[in-house]
């Protein structure tokens, strides 16, 4: 029964897949809430991603709300779900703000979410609204939120929004205890480099939808994870490509070979760990 579950979820899962990647936003959210149950029993941060991506997208804000009380009777699943249902109701806050019009944007509450560093979801709605207007008002109030203490998708938000803006400045970035004096200007955007896409066209050979489908979302949460870092260097290529499909059949509740290199035992240890930290919803 266990298994017929964890089937059917997989499936679902799979079918949701298809739809977001077809762009049929609507279908999508229709697709979840007739099938949200089984979804959320399967894969809860996954559903609850997508379903709040798809509000926001969809501008549903009203629903969105009741999402969340909906996600918030079930029964608890773990800490890092848990983390999420608490910062939803910013998250819509920050979405329905950044959704307005330009005559509804007010530049002192802006500067205050900005420099008050405090609400990671303020301070998203804020970097989503100045992606279509002018930023230099606000890059010196950006700028500290590179070195805060803030989560580190707000920090690779905001260094996207100034490698956007295209903002000649040198910054300081401090992520995973590292730190980066870099030039936005002199950054490119990691999704358009050669090395992610080397990886991308692979994952179109492979025959498994469902583990190549895994190995692009795993893909795209290292590249972000590790901006302004590769994801890899260009000779390992092989040893990073492999590993990433391992780590695939993982997510996918298979088990490893037994016979892994040291090589490949590192490198995927390396992944978990950059992996680690719950992502926020945005």
């Amino acid at each position: 029964m266990i298994m017929a579950d964890v089937k059917l979820g997989e499936q679902l899962m799979l079918d949701l897949a298809k739809l977001l990647q077809e762009g049929k936003g609507k279908e999508a959210m229709d697709f979840i809430i007739a099938h949200r149950k089984e979804l959320y029993v399967y894969d809860a941060e996954k559903t609850l991603r997508a379903n709040f991506e798809l509000r926001f997208m969809l501008h549903q804000f009203d629903e969105a709300y009741d999402d969340y009380d909906y996600f918030s009777s079930l029964t608890y699943v773990s800490q890092s779900v848990e983390e999420m249902l608490r910062g939803l109701p910013k998250l819509i806050r920050g979405n329905e703000l950044a959704s307005h019009s330009g005559d509804h944007f007010d530049e002192e509450e802006a500067h205050a979410a900005l420099t008050d560093g405090e609400d990671p979801y303020a301070i998203l709605g804020v970097l989503q609204s100045l992606k279509s207007r002018d930023i230099q008002p606000f890059v010196k109030d950006i700028y500290p939120i590179l070195s805060s203490d803030i989560h580190e998708d707000v920090k690779t938000f905001a260094l996207f929004l100034l490698v956007d803006k295209k903002i000649d400045h040198e910054c300081l970035l401090i992520k995973k205890d590292k730190s980066y004096k870099i030039n936005p200007i002199k950054l490119g955007n990691p999704f358009n480099s050669e090395s992610y896409l080397k990886v991308y066209q692979a994952t179109q050979k492979e025959k498994d939808a469902s583990r190549s489908g895994v190995a692009l979302e795993l893909l795209d949460q290292l590249t972000l994870s590790l901006y302004p870092e590769k994801v890899y260097k260009d000779e390992e290529f092989d040893l990073f490509y492999r590993c990433l499909m391992l780590l695939s059949d993982l997510y996918l509740g298979l088990a490893l070979p037994e016979n892994l290199t040291k090589e490949e035992q590192n490198t995927l240890e390396s992944m978990k760990k950059a992996l680690s930290t719950p992502s926020l919803l945005h």
